[in-house]
């Protein structure tokens, strides 16, 4: 009897359960793949534009400040491109990006700090 990681993709394509969860993959993969294209083409560069992706997706293992230096940009050009990407393709917010929310009291908290200066 063949375990299902033994049998070939021949046998594997008679399963209609691996067939459905082949097919659902391919179309989650193709979904993002035009969109990723388009992204990256549109940006300055196609090295920014993918590490902004990879940021996007949560497959980046590096910092966003070592991608940033090594692409000789900010860190914020790497992130905005990426929510810009996670935003126009409805994602969720990987974890290795802080959410809206967070991104939200971080910018209100600087506004404050600065009016309270001009105050002074």
């Amino acid at each position: 009897m063949h375990t299902p990681e033994s049998q070939s993709l021949e046998d594997r394509m008679q399963d209609e359960d691996f067939v459905s969860a082949y097919r659902e993959a391919s179309y989650h993969f193709l979904r993002m793949l035009y969109p990723a294209v388009v992204h990256v083409i549109s940006t300055a560069s196609p090295e920014i534009g993918l590490a902004q992706i990879r940021f996007a997706l949560g497959i980046e293992e590096s910092s966003m400040s070592d991608q940033a230096a090594k692409l000789n940009v900010t860190p914020q050009c790497i992130s905005k491109g990426a929510r810009e990407f996670i935003r126009q393709n409805n994602l969720p917010i990987p974890p290795c990006m802080e959410s809206e929310a967070s991104s939200e009291a971080h910018r209100q908290g600087r506004i404050n700090h600065i009016n309270q200066i001009k105050k002074q």
